[in-house]
């Protein structure tokens, strides 16, 4: 396993990275049309609940003994992924819907 600090400022930048991907929608979105805007904001309010719980999850591996380390690397990947996975899509949706 990866030394506990350098997963830890992995983490930490991917999720930086993620949040600033985040930000650039939602600016995207106010920029849009009314209607664009009210399909979107649930969207986003939900990609920023996402981003907390892995910003928790990263947390509590921060705060873990040895022992845990590893269960809680397993949850802290799945809800990386989870995230990661619904920004990319929200950005493609985005895309795709302002093209028109």
């Amino acid at each position: 396993m990866e030394d506990k600090q350098a997963y830890k400022q992995t983490m930490e930048t991917r999720l930086s990275q993620i949040g600033a991907k985040i930000d650039q929608i939602q600016a995207k979105v106010q920029q849009a049309g009314v209607e664009t805007k009210a399909n979107f904001q649930q969207q986003i309010e939900s990609l920023k609940a996402k981003r907390d719980a892995v910003n928790q999850k990263l947390e509590q591996f921060n705060a873990s003994g040895e022992s845990a380390l590893e269960s809680l690397k397993i949850g802290l990947q799945k809800a990386w992924d989870d995230l990661s996975s619904a920004v990319e899509e929200a950005s493609q949706k985005f895309t795709e819907e302002t093209k028109t």
